[in-house]
């Protein structure tokens, strides 16, 4: 049986780019790899160039048949210039694989057989990175650019860790169909390096490894940039929203949440029964207590693990219950050696009693989390 001939569209987003785009479509086209069992495009979409630049492409069409113009019916940005190609060429051009690239051709295409020898080992993204060693950015750049750039994609790497990825803004990028048919709806279409970060973002969300290529960045020879560095500011707080809106979302922050309600159930319950009912200290403690592990059980099974929430027989309900509850005592445990321990070596005072209460419930929230995650809820 004859192996499938693999489809790849390298996608050249334009706008008024007539002089650069012949030379930069010539330049790829004697990049492509000579593989007979893989076959080559080139995409550009044009955004109704004022200066003619789709012209220049129709020439170039009549000359190659392996270049291809799509016309946007309004300039949208980039994003959606990328959206729309990428969707024409998975649904309309039957490929496999897309090559986003710039016309100024600030992107070295020498690494486009890199990128695609990487394909016959399976991987499903791969971008180009100026912050390996190999890649660069342009040494005549000023010292604030350089700080933006180089900063911002550290910055991203802090906010998104871990992450392998080096340069979340990099424009250069190889995904498969695969990849984008997961991450379609799920991508920013905000203007500047958002399209970018949030491709690669949600790429990885969704289980899907980025593979880096080194590259030189060179700065275009003619025409203007259309990326600003208000772009960037932009980018940064795009990042921080997209990061905190994972966290708030997140089951730990949630087990947090439940925890902290779980602390008035137990302070509210322990005062009304010492305080205004008589019990004894020890009783209204205990009693409190398991109130509060009541509340985070049945609080944390309905929302902070909603998605593997426990239902069934009694029996089931139980056992589950149980083992939350012995996990939730062995943070007790934690809480007193934490402070055991704060008294050993610090002495006995009220500054070490309750920082060190802090730190045991801190660590004694971590253990829970953990054993919640593995044992009761067995979230994978």
């Amino acid at each position: 049986m004859p192996k499938k001939i693999k489809k790849y569209v390298l996608i050249i987003p334009t706008y008024n780019e007539a002089e650069n785009i012949e030379k930069t479509v010539n330049v790829v086209l004697n990049s492509f790899p000579k593989d007979p069992l893989k076959e080559f495009h080139v995409l550009v979409i044009d955004g109704n160039s004022p200066d003619a630049t789709s012209g220049v492409v129709r020439k170039l069409i009549k000359i190659h048949s392996n270049v291809h113009l799509l016309m946007e019916k309004e300039k949208r940005g980039l994003g959606a210039a990328y959206l729309q190609a990428m969707s024409y060429c998975f649904d309309e051009m039957g490929g496999d694989y897309v090559i986003q690239f710039d016309a100024d051709l600030s992107h070295d295409p020498v690494i486009i057989k890199s990128m695609v020898a990487l394909t016959d080992s399976k991987a499903e993204f791969v971008t180009g990175t100026r912050y390996k060693k190999g890649g660069s950015i342009p040494s005549e750049w000023a010292f604030h650019r350089k700080l933006i750039s180089i900063g911002g994609n550290l910055l991203t790497r802090l906010v998104f860790y871990p992450t392998n990825v080096s340069d979340w803004t990099s424009g250069y990028s190889l995904i498969s169909k695969k990849v984008f048919k997961t991450v379609y709806n799920k991508v920013s279409l905000e203007k500047g390096y958002n399209f970018q970060i949030s491709l690669k973002k949600s790429a990885l969300n969704n289980g899907f490894k980025i593979e880096e290529v080194p590259y030189h960045f060179k700065d275009r020879e003619m025409g203007d940039s259309k990326l600003g560095p208000e772009y960037m500011f932009r980018a940064f707080y795009f990042i921080l929203r997209t990061r905190a809106s994972e966290i708030l979302k997140s089951p730990f922050f949630k087990v947090c949440l439940v925890g902290g309600i779980g602390t008035l159930v137990q302070l509210s319950a322990f005062a009304l029964m010492f305080s205004y009912l008589g019990f004894n200290n020890y009783v209204s403690l205990v009693l409190s207590v398991e109130l509060a592990i009541i509340s985070n059980y049945i609080l944390n099974n309905n929302f902070s693990f909603k998605s593997n929430k426990i239902e069934g027989s009694k029996a089931a309900s139980l056992f589950s219950f149980a083992k939350f509850n012995l996990i939730s005592c062995g943070s007790l445990g934690i809480q007193a050696l934490s402070q055991y321990i704060g008294s050993v070596f610090f002495g006995f005072s009220d500054i070490t009693v309750y920082t060190f209460l802090i730190v045991g419930i801190l660590l004694g929230l971590v253990s829970n989390f953990y054993f919640y995650k593995t044992l009761v809820w067995k979230v994978k």
